[in-house]
């Protein structure tokens, strides 16, 4: 089985696809453009574990979050408003 056919039975229902500003609707809940999608940008747990967990641990504490710092205390955080 596919790791992600659950996520896309759960999220191919009306509920989740009438909140999409990007799909159109007629394409909503199609679960071929979804495992298309997914078989292209799916994350396996291995890879993740492999790749981008040491990278993800690099960055960011593992605290809670906000209001904590989120970000390993050897970074710089410059906070700006966006236009």
């Amino acid at each position: 089985m596919i790791e992600f056919i659950e996520h896309i039975e759960e999220y191919s229902n009306y509920w989740f696809s009438s909140f999409s500003k990007i799909v159109p609707e007629e394409r909503w809940g199609n679960k071929t453009h979804a495992k298309e999608y997914m078989i292209k940008y799916w994350l396996n747990e291995q890879e993740y574990q492999d790749v981008w967990k040491p990278i993800q641990d690099k960055v960011f504490s593992g605290r809670d979050g906000l209001p904590n710092q989120v970000f390993n205390q050897s970074l710089e955080l410059i906070a700006m408003i966006g236009c």
